[in-house]
């Protein structure tokens, strides 16, 4: 069958196994429901090694593509793809960092419970690769704010900026304190944008020092670099826009406006 000699499971359930263990919220969650889906009596002792194992894996794998990745030249990691890969037309890249919960099994379980307190928090590395489309436009093809932005603390932000970057071939009107009157659009206008072709993410334990080499090959190797039109999205903060300038100078860097707003 050409099963290895680890294997306890064949593919076909191996892959019903590490389905249930990645999108259900405890191992023995994922248990219960391979037995009610897929009427297999499997531990959950058993599908968090087997969820390990293929993790581990993948892991390992995507260590092989960044090395086979950073013996590229300059050139061809700005502007390559792989062959047979057909770039997206936008080539958006969007970072963040985030919370979650780990249980340590190395520990062991004579740690005082003080010194445990705390240490199963920890901070992960999030980057979403979106492949979009849509039409080029000369001018800003929705110059009145979105109604799902028409919020009074919002519009006066906004106005702010706007009122720095004004131009003064366009009529404007000013509010009593002498700020602009931010547009607002109809409940049914919309929100102007391209389209989501296909997405997916990278996420580490790793420092941002090490996450952006993971995630500049894995955009590449999805044919990011040979986009026409390539954008990173950032929060702002220095770590993110750091990575941005090392790893994606070469891509439109855009501040998340909501973020700018908090």
């Amino acid at each position: 069958m050409g099963l290895a000699i680890e294997d306890t499971v064949s593919p076909r359930v191996l892959d019903k196994v590490v389905d249930a263990g990645t999108s259900s919220k405890s191992f023995a969650a994922a248990s219960q429901r391979l037995l009610r889906l897929a009427n297999r009596s499997i531990s959950d002792e058993r599908v968090r090694r087997m969820c390990g194992r293929i993790g581990e894996e993948r892991i390992e794998h995507h260590q092989q593509m960044q090395q086979a990745f950073e013996v590229k030249s300059l050139i061809e990691q700005i502007f390559g793809k792989p062959e047979g890969v057909e770039s997206p037309q936008i080539a958006c890249i969007m970072c963040d960092g985030g919370r979650y919960q780990f249980l340590d099994r190395s520990l062991p379980r004579t740690t005082p419970r003080s010194a445990r307190k705390g240490a199963h928090w920890k901070e992960s590395r999030i980057g979403l690769l979106l492949s979009m489309s849509g039409p080029k436009y000369d001018c800003d093809p929705q110059p009145i704010l979105p109604p799902e932005l028409c919020y009074d603390a919002i519009a006066d932000k906004l106005a702010e900026i706007g009122n720095c970057g004004k131009s003064d071939d366009l009529p404007q009107e000013n509010n009593s304190d002498g700020l602009p009157v931010v547009s607002r659009g109809k409940e049914n206008d919309g929100i102007v944008g391209p389209e989501f072709d296909h997405r997916s993410m990278v996420a580490s334990q790793r420092n941002w020092e090490e996450f952006g080499p993971l995630m500049a090959s894995q955009a590449w190797y999805q044919g990011f670099a040979a986009a026409e039109r390539k954008v990173f999205v950032s929060d702002g903060s220095a770590a993110i826009e750091k990575l941005q300038r090392t790893h994606f100078s070469h891509y439109t860097s855009i501040l998340d406006l909501l973020h700018t707003l908090a």
